[in-house]
């Protein structure tokens, strides 16, 4: 009896060591925190996000990171969109419109989003994602 509550003692613990104990995203940092991107060259700005994880390594970039301007993708977005609302590219690129002649300088977010998880898909509500946000002032 007791060879058999041992080997079902180490099984329990082989199992919950292999399917849990993952670490989880916690945060995302943007970097710069806040661009113009009258003063960039061509308007455009690279930005980076890190990630800081609850394990090692607990610095590292998110895989599977998403980049988007203004409003997350499960967030409903207004009817009117500024003139003057960056582009972002999936490395974190992001661009000013070319500024018209009555255009007012407009600061905007700049959103970095990942699942909590590794690997994982974000879900369609947002229910598992980190987000990151710097800003970006185009003319």
């Amino acid at each position: 009896m007791t060879r058999i509550a041992i080997v079902c003692l180490g099984l329990v613990v082989l199992f919950s060591c292999a399917c849990g104990g993952g670490r989880t995203l916690q945060s995302i940092a943007v970097s710069p925190a806040s661009a113009d991107g009258a003063s960039s060259p061509n308007g455009q700005v690279q930005f980076t996000a890190s990630g800081s994880y609850s394990s090692a390594p607990v610095t590292a970039t998110p895989p599977n990171l998403q980049w988007t301007v203004d409003y997350l993708p499960w967030q409903a977005q207004p009817e009117i969109i500024t003139i003057n609302t960056p582009t972002i590219s999936a490395t974190g690129v992001a661009q000013c419109p070319a500024a018209g002649a009555n255009a007012s300088a407009e600061t905007h977010k700049i959103l970095a989003i990942a699942a909590n998880i590794d690997n994982a898909a974000i879900a369609t509500d947002g229910s598992n994602a980190v987000v990151g946000s710097a800003q970006m002032t185009c003319p």
